[in-house]
């Protein structure tokens, strides 16, 4: 099943020794299942002003929160999470637009 790859990214700010704020990135790629959201979810999405993109369906011990998703070269925002069972976590993803 889980035969696709996406790279998960975890923004971190933190001060650094000389007092100012640097945000640094922790990127894990892992393997999942891509498929496009339901109409539903799709029209369900746009009434509350985003654009749903993706389902991406990943381990659930894989995933810890990380909001921002690269896939195939574009950048994604992770708008909402689903567990469809103890196993796998569906990620629900927006395309980030100027990233």
């Amino acid at each position: 099943m889980l035969d696709d790859q996406i790279t998960l990214r975890k923004l971190t700010a933190a001060k650094r020794p000389d007092g100012i704020m640097a945000t640094t990135t922790e990127d894990t790629t892992i393997f999942c299942d891509v498929s496009s959201v339901s109409a539903s979810e799709f029209f369900a999405a746009g009434q509350n002003g985003i654009h749903a993109e993706f389902r991406f369906t990943v381990w659930a011990d894989e995933y810890s929160g990380q909001q921002d998703v690269l896939y195939l070269g574009k950048a994604y925002r992770v708008y909402r999470t689903y567990r469809p069972d103890v196993d796998h976590i569906e990620l629900y993803v927006e395309e980030r637009i100027g990233v």
